[in-house]
């Protein structure tokens, strides 16, 4: 199994981690305070589209990563949770119904 990423976006915080598989061991790790909250300010005074503001953000903190663990980082799978997905994120998502089955099929 390859490495991911893990990006925790919270109000406040932000984290993004190089996971290993197997064991799920954070090899690495850059944290800031460019929460949600935060860059969604940003956003609105920026008036720049959405979406690029905010992968902006996030393609900073993989550089910070690949910097600091010198490896390429380019191709993995990247996780985000948190408020990423709220109303003040990146795109908000609708909450998923439930019951849905334990593979996540109907979550979406």
């Amino acid at each position: 199994m390859i490495n991911f990423l893990s990006c925790d976006w919270g109000t406040t915080n932000f984290r993004l981690r190089l996971v290993e598989p197997n064991g799920l061991s954070i090899r690495a790790e850059v944290s800031s305070h460019q929460g949600i909250a935060m860059v969604h300010s940003g956003w609105k005074n920026a008036g720049n589209d959405r979406e690029t503001f905010y992968s902006s953000i996030l393609r900073e903190a993989v550089i910070q990563l690949q910097e600091r663990t010198s490896t390429n980082l380019t191709g993995l799978p990247l996780l985000i949770s948190g408020m990423a997905s709220s109303s003040l994120g990146i795109r908000e998502l609708p909450y998923a119904g439930l019951p849905f089955d334990a593979m996540g099929e109907g979550a979406l």
